[in-house]
């Protein structure tokens, strides 16, 4: 009698962009020499990208979501704004190295605000913070 061979489906549960965030800190934070940066990192992503973007699954969150998350600081904190966009990414980064997503993020390889193609935030006139 042949044995019979079944598929088993693995079902994974999809990290939160806060779960990604989080084990994405702890996996890079060894390569940062700067302690500053190291936890910088982490709370600018905090106060700025968890409030809308933490509880989300790292398949879900799309250009729109970060764009909104970004708005409110864009032009007053202009370098938080951009450090928080290039966190973000690389948490989307992660996530996509590790299978959790189907493409990778490039919210800031266009230049410029030019990475939200039709969704553009406003371009900065200085960056006075």
């Amino acid at each position: 009698m042949a044995a019979k061979k079944t598929a088993r489906k693995v079902i994974v549960a999809l990290p939160t962009f806060r779960e990604a965030a989080q084990k994405a800190h702890g996996e890079q934070q060894a390569g940062w020499r700067n302690p500053k940066h190291r936890a910088q990192w982490l709370s600018s992503l905090e106060a700025y990208a968890f409030p809308s973007l933490g509880g989300e699954t790292v398949d879900k969150i799309d250009r729109p979501m970060i764009r909104d998350t970004l708005l409110p600081i864009w032009l007053g904190k202009p370098k938080t704004a951009r450090r928080v966009r290039q966190c973000i990414g690389a948490v989307l980064d992660w996530a996509y190295a590790k299978g959790h997503r189907t493409a990778a993020q490039t919210i800031w390889r266009n230049g410029g605000a030019s990475w939200m193609l039709g969704l553009r935030l406003p371009a900065h006139q200085g960056l006075t913070e």
